[in-house]
């Protein structure tokens, strides 16, 4: 099945509809290869957002950057939380530096890596909560 894609020019992001497995209930995989050009607050490599308005709960799920630290996180709302959970590096990455950020739930646990080394991890157990809104990529989290 093609992904439906729609690239916003003004606010500079991408978004995915309409993709079913991105939206999982019970393990998900989020990986990208990506780079910081600058400081930002809460920069998003991909987020599922948990309703239309930006408010709590926020995100079904999130890759990216915790404020202007630059610190990698993961976060996942699952289905009898009311906010997601985190878990964070507590290591910053460098501007201008590939990277490659993958975070990982298996039913058991979440797991944080950055350019493959395990960088955080937290055992958690549940199903992942589902979200209607599209899947963003490149933005920030108050987007």
């Amino acid at each position: 099945m093609p992904l439906l894609y729609n690239v916003r020019r003004k606010d500079q992001y991408a978004t995915i509809s309409e993709a079913e497995h991105l939206n999982p209930s019970d393990a998900i995989t989020l990986e990208a290869l990506c780079s910081l050009y600058e400081d930002g607050e809460d920069p998003t490599v991909m987020a599922r957002p948990a309703m239309k308005k930006w408010e709590p709960p926020y995100v079904a799920y999130r890759l990216g950057f915790h404020g202007t630290k630059r610190l990698p996180e993961f976060q996942l709302l699952f289905e009898s939380d009311t906010s997601p959970t985190t878990i964070r590096s507590d290591r910053p990455v460098d501007i201008q530096r590939e990277i490659h950020l993958a975070g990982t739930y298996d039913g058991n646990s979440m797991r944080l890596y950055v350019d493959g080394t395990l960088v955080a991890s937290l055992k958690k157990t549940g199903s992942l909560a589902k979200s209607e809104q599209p899947t963003v990529f490149a933005t920030r989290s108050s987007t």
